[in-house]
């Protein structure tokens, strides 16, 4: 804990004010007012009275100086730094060194205040503690507090500059942690994703393939339809080629079985006409017209009129039947 200072400076403002001082009564007794409700503990009251004779003394460097010490008892660190710096323009060494001596305290103390929310700026003012002890020893190196107060300082300025390098190194490490994790993370997810990306792909190809199979098999389906089609065009041309040469077959028999039939019809019609002739010739009666078929008849009369004088015109009678033809010769 902080070594406390004596706050010699109320016995010498007793001095200060001692007549032929230039100070004004009322002024003198505002601060004598101050100086007897601080040795109280009054330290409200104190500073209110410092206030008020400041107003009639802006630049006094002992009110700036009772003023500062009593806002630091009060806790308000800041305003106190203001009041004690211009304390420091003092020509009096003795003002000055308690001065430095109390600006050290404000600043350690303001530090220790925002030691855990702020600890870069609690090292700012710790340092600043440190100078203004050093300034204070210049003037009295024999000031026991205010070196045990550096001491002091310096141990815990040390001790906080190490827990920030151990946060910070705490933070570093851990940021390469956070870093790492998320670089594994990154890792991770693109193993992940390529992994997802190769099973959409092998799923991709396995929907695929049963797609790929039934166009194949539609293909070969289509292809053996058009084989058979084509086959049954094959077919149907050879059993049309068949069927036209089968019926060309048959007119080409019929033709020969009627060039036969006529070719009979012609030999017995001419056998016939022979035995005729010679049954004329042994005056016999001619064969009976009735056995002869018209086809005979016309055959014979053509052989006649081709080979024979004929004795006589031939006679042909029309009818709606078939009737025997007569011959007349």
């Amino acid at each position: 804990m902080l070594a406390k200072k004596k706050e010699i400076i109320f016995s010498v403002l007793i001095v200060f004010l001692a007549p032929g001082s230039g100070w004004a009564a009322s002024k003198a007794s505002i601060v004598r007012n101050g100086n007897e409700a601080f040795a109280k503990g009054d330290y409200a009251s104190s500073i209110e009275n410092y206030e008020k004779a400041l107003q009639k003394d802006t630049e006094s460097d002992i009110i700036n100086f009772n003023l500062g010490t009593a806002l630091y008892k009060k806790g308000k660190f800041e305003e106190a730094i203001d009041h004690l710096q211009k304390a420091l323009l003092s020509e009096d060494k003795g003002i000055q060194q308690k001065a430095y001596y109390n600006l050290g305290n404000s600043h350690f103390r303001l530090g220790e205040k925002q030691e855990t929310t702020n600890p870069q700026s609690t090292q700012t003012l710790w340092k600043n503690a440190v100078k203004y002890y050093n300034q204070a020893l210049k003037l009295d190196p024999e000031d026991r507090d205010a070196k045990a107060n550096l001491n002091y300082v310096k141990k815990k300025l040390e001790e906080l500059r190490k827990q920030q390098k151990n946060k910070q190194n705490q933070q570093n490490n851990q940021k390469k942690n956070n870093q790492q994790q998320q670089k594994n993370k990154q890792e991770k997810q693109g193993q992940q994703k390529k992994q997802q990306g190769q099973q959409n792909q092998q799923k991709h190809q396995n929907q695929q393939k049963p797609q790929d199979q039934q166009s194949q098999q539609n293909k070969q389906n289509q292809q053996k339809q058009q084989n058979q089609q084509k086959q049954q065009s094959q077919q149907g041309q050879q059993n049309q080629q068949k069927k036209d040469q089968g019926k060309g077959e048959e007119q080409q028999n019929g033709q020969q079985q009627k060039k036969q039939q006529d070719k009979k019809s012609s030999q017995a019609a001419a056998q016939n006409g022979e035995k005729n002739q010679q049954k004329q010739q042994q005056g016999q009666q001619p064969l009976n017209a009735q056995q002869l078929t018209p086809r005979e008849a016309q055959m014979l009369l053509e052989k006649y009129q081709q080979s024979m004088e004929p004795k006589g015109l031939l006679k042909m009678q029309k009818s709606g039947n078939s009737a025997p033809v007569l011959k007349d010769w």
